[in-house]
């Protein structure tokens, strides 16, 4: 630059001169110019590139020339000669002389800004090679000059544009920590009773206690006085001299003698080869001199050998070059033809390894769709069980009431036939009353009691198989990771045997599952058949008990009738008035016993009405059937809908475009730790729907996608999740799929069926049905769903 300045200054030459001298360098390199502004002029673009340290910086070149020579202009020149201050004159950096008669001075030497700095560069280093330099790196935590903020990439910036961070990493890789050989000769040779150590000098004594505690040589360097630790080894010193002033154990003793004996072995083992090596230095020192003794009558014969060997390897040259053009010409077309047959089997083998991906990829999903069928199966199993049982209860009890009534009817006959007392007629029916209203009780109390225990049996099957369900899933994933590692580093027969470990363990796991069940089933016959027996044990004591009470309800009955009697026959005797008055006691008794038979009765219809509970019970589990239908089909929907959801579901997804081919996307719902669910996704970015952004869920041909294919598709396997931005069109693989994934939405979402349908509905005639033209189109039917 300064020979640039004392000739004539040009940008242009200044750039090619850098490039001419500097282009092969590899931290100088030519900016890219940036773009031309419409109108402006087409001026050639001066900007370089340097490397720095920290990062690559642009400067660009069109005034340096003139910050270069820091030249004062003439009017400023003459204004500074003019001033009578003598600062103003050293602020204008020259000395101008203020006497006439003063002699003239040299004209003064030409200074750039760069020579400038190089001079105080310079000088800088050579003070600091002159001193120990320590230093203080001042780092600002942001730009807005506040005691309160912190920029972390910004101190981060500075940080590495001042080698800090490179500092920190060499410090690392060096050996900070340091003790000399006479400290630890010093703590642990008194306490020491080994006589292999004990002789040893105080560097290898101070390996040896290294040894002694298991430090590897990478751990450490041996100096002239000192041992040099790494940086991570600074605890193990430091536990080394806890112990100075103790005894070594016996395993430490062991191992400082191992190593001195490794050690005198290896010694034993070098003086060995240096003594043969000696001999061998001997034996080359008698043939030398063998060889100045009889090493001219050698030279001429092997003069003559060398000469036929020359004439025979100039032969054996000749047929090597025929050889070797005739093997270098097979080798070339070899080549070729290897070239050819190599591309072909790229091509064949790219071509298996797709195949063999893409049926991989069949088989993954066919056996999740596969295990994801069973599961929803063997729940609708289970509920139809405990249906088909709860069905048989209802049935049996309703017989036994049947007959329970045909029974009570026939004594009611009986009775009436009979036309036995009043009073007997009352006290048995009172009794009957109180022995039904205990039976009733007791089966009112059974049925609870059964109903709770199948509720719960219900509810920990439920538990049960959820657990399984993502212990199962849990599972899979680590087998599927563990079987993707495993593909790319090891072998198809390691493959093979890992697959048939895993059948072996799943199959003793299934094994396991099973006798686990068995034994759970049979425990819970035994405690069913005592708890049966056990109530069989109750009902029969209360039958005794009511027996009993009855036979000293029917004496006492007899009695009043045999009191009575006599009674009667002792008011025979008296006159017609008392006859009269009998009479009119009789008919009011009569119209008392009607009144009682009404009210016995309505407390048979009420007594019945108790004993039919579990039909209340059932009309409770048809009020349950409903709620538990709601509740428990709701419950049983939620939690079988969320728990494939979150697992996730492979379905054939629909795009606007007829000639894209449909494609399958892994569906899946994400909940957040309280259960509710935050969005549907089918792949990564943007690809979801937020639940809260979701208008509706249809099942059918209802959107514009499966309209325009709805001669193609069943309208079954089809249904739309409609955002109010985008739309969701999904092909299930099977009916009940795709009716789980609608009910359980829907159910999410707080939507019904008629409500899901007539906002669909509503959305299309309006036309504000995402990707819908607004154009007449006919209404499609929507599909009635089960």
């Amino acid at each position: 630059m300064d020979d640039q300045i004392r000739n004539k200054p040009s940008t242009d030459a200044l750039f090619d001169f850098l490039f001419k001298n500097w282009g092969k360098n590899k931290a100088l390199s030519r900016a890219k110019a940036p773009k031309r502004k419409k109108g402006s002029k087409n001026t050639k673009f001066f900007g370089i590139k340097l490397n720095h340290f920290a990062e690559p910086v642009v400067y660009l070149l069109d005034r340096f020339l003139d910050k270069n020579a820091d030249a004062i202009h003439p009017d400023t020149q003459k204004m500074f000669k003019k001033s009578k201050n003598e600062l103003v004159k050293e602020i204008g950096g020259k000395s101008w002389s203020t006497g006439g008669g003063a002699k003239k001075k040299k004209k003064a030497k030409f200074t750039s800004v760069v020579s400038v700095f190089h001079k105080g560069i310079t000088t800088l280093m050579r003070n600091l090679k002159m001193t120990e330099p320590y230093f203080v790196r001042c780092v600002n935590p942001n730009k807005n000059k506040s005691s309160k903020e912190w920029n972390p990439k910004l101190v981060e910036k500075q940080l590495r544009c001042g080698g800090l961070l490179e500092a920190l990493q060499v410090l690392t890789l060096g050996y900070p920590t340091r003790v000399p050989y006479d400290t630890l000769y010093q703590k642990f040779h008194g306490v020491i009773d080994n006589p292999l150590i004990k002789n040893l000098g105080s560097s290898a004594f101070a390996e040896a206690i290294l040894i002694a505690w298991e430090v590897t040589k990478a751990d450490f360097e041996l100096g002239l006085t000192k041992i040099f630790f790494k940086p991570a080894k600074a605890a193990i010193l430091d536990e080394i001299m806890d112990q100075a002033g103790k005894p070594l154990t016996k395993a430490q003793n062991d191992r400082i003698t191992n190593w001195v004996v490794g050690k005198r072995v290896r010694q034993l083992v070098g003086s060995f080869k240096a003594m043969c090596r000696v001999v061998l230095l001997v034996k080359n020192l008698r043939a030398q001199e063998n060889w100045n003794e009889w090493g001219r009558m050698i030279s001429y014969v092997a003069i003559t050998w060398v000469r036929n060997l020359r004439r025979a390897r100039t032969n054996i040259l000749k047929r090597k070059r025929r050889e070797a053009a005739t093997v270098i010409q097979s080798y070339w077309r070899a080549s070729l033809k290897i070239n050819v047959a190599r591309k072909e089997v790229g091509v064949k083998k790219e071509a298996a390894t797709l195949i063999w991906e893409t049926f991989q990829l069949y088989k993954q999903r066919q056996a999740f769709h596969l295990w994801l069928t069973a599961a929803i199966e063997k729940t609708r199993e289970i509920k139809r069980q405990l249906e088909e049982k709860r069905r048989r209860e209802e049935e049996e009890l309703r017989r036994q009431l049947e007959e329970k009534r045909r029974r009570e009817e026939e004594e009611l006959r009986r009775k009436e036939a009979e036309e036995r007392e009043r009073l007997r007629i009352k006290e048995e029916e009172e009794r009957k009353r109180l022995l039904q209203e205990e039976e009733a009780r007791l089966l009112r109390e059974k049925q609870a009691e059964e109903a709770k225990r199948l509720r719960e049996k219900a509810a920990e099957e439920a538990r049960l198989l959820k657990v399984k369900l993502e212990r199962e899933a849990q599972e899979r994933e680590r087998l599927l990771k563990e079987q993707h590692e495993r593909e790319a580093r090891e072998k198809e027969e390691a493959e093979r045997e890992r697959r048939r470990k895993a059948a072996e363990k799943r199959i003793q796991e299934e094994e396991a599952e099973k006798r686990r069940r068995e034994a759970d089933e049979k425990r819970r016959k035994e405690e069913e058949d005592k708890r049966v027996e056990e109530d069989r044990r109750k009902q029969q004591e209360l039958l005794e008990r009511g027996k009993e009470i009855a036979k000293i309800k029917d004496a006492e009955v007899e009695e009043i009738a045999r009191t009575e009697r006599r009674q009667k026959k002792k008011d025979d005797v008296k006159g017609v008035r008392q006859k009269k008055k009998k009479q009119k006691a009789e008919h009011l008794e009569e119209m008392r016993n009607r009144e009682q038979q009404d009210k016995e009765d309505r407390a048979f219809d009420k007594m019945r009405a108790v004993l039919l509970e579990d039909s209340e019970d059932e009309t409770e589990d048809s009020e349950s059937e409903y709620d538990d239908e709601e509740t428990e089909s709701e419950h049983d929907l939620s939690v079988d809908f969320k728990r494939a959801a979150s697992i996730g579901q492979l379905f054939l997804k629909h795009t606007g475009k007829r000639r894209r081919k449909p494609q399958d996307r892994f569906v899946k719902v994400s909940f957040d730790a309280s259960g509710k669910p935050l969005n549907i996704s089918w792949g990564s970015g943007s690809r979801h729907i937020n639940f809260e952004d979701i208008c509706t869920i249809t099942w059918g041909h209802w959107t514009p996608v499966f309209t325009a294919r709805k001669e193609t598709l069943d309208h079954n396997l089809c249904f739309s999740v409609i955002g109010r931005e985008q739309i969701l069109d999904l092909q299930a693989p099977e009916r009940d799929v795709a009716e789980l994934w609608v009910l359980g939405l829907r159910n999410l979402k707080g939507l019904d069926n008629h409500e899901s349908d007539r906002i669909a509905q509503e959305m299309k005639t309006n036309g504000t049905m995402p990707g819908l033209r607004k154009k007449k189109e006919k209404v499609p039917t929507a599909w009635p769903l089960v």
